[in-house]
């Protein structure tokens, strides 16, 4: 995931180690890396996930096996994230591409709860609104995030 050094000065050592257990996440995804996946979610955790406005309720016992087979590159880039911690949870609110062979298959906004277990962050919970029409004229990543 990219981070200007702009954003990094401004981000606590936690959060940044909070972003960097969502970048693993996305590591996953690219190589289809199940196992890895559910290594970085806390078990018993769910994904929310609205495909044009049909919503899916996924445990993530079942996550890791929707990811697609075949060979075709997948790339999901998350935008300009805004991370909160405290203590042991956090989240990570971004909105984000997911990218097939390098074109846009969906994107939207991701929101992941996450949780701290002896030492490591953990993905507790994911909530998505992935859209497959083309964006709005008027959706710009920047005008919508929160200050």
């Amino acid at each position: 995931m990219y981070l200007d050094g702009h954003f990094r000065s401004q981000t606590s050592e936690d959060a940044l180690k909070v972003l960097d257990t969502v970048a693993r996440l996305l590591d996953t995804v690219a190589r289809r890396d199940k196992e890895g996946m559910r290594a970085l979610l806390v078990p018993g955790g769910v994904s929310v996930r609205s495909r044009d406005h049909e919503v899916q309720v996924i445990p993530f016992a079942d996550f890791p096996d929707l990811l697609p087979g075949g060979t075709a590159e997948l790339d999901e880039r998350f935008h300009d994230p805004l991370v909160r911690v405290d203590d042991d949870i956090a989240m990570v609110w971004a909105h984000y591409d997911f990218l097939v062979d390098g074109v846009v298959h969906h994107w939207g906004t991701n929101i992941l709860s996450l949780l701290k277990q002896s030492g490591e962050w953990r993905v507790s919970s994911i909530a998505d609104n992935g859209r497959t029409k083309a964006r709005p004229r008027a959706w710009d990543r920047a005008e919508t995030m929160a200050p």
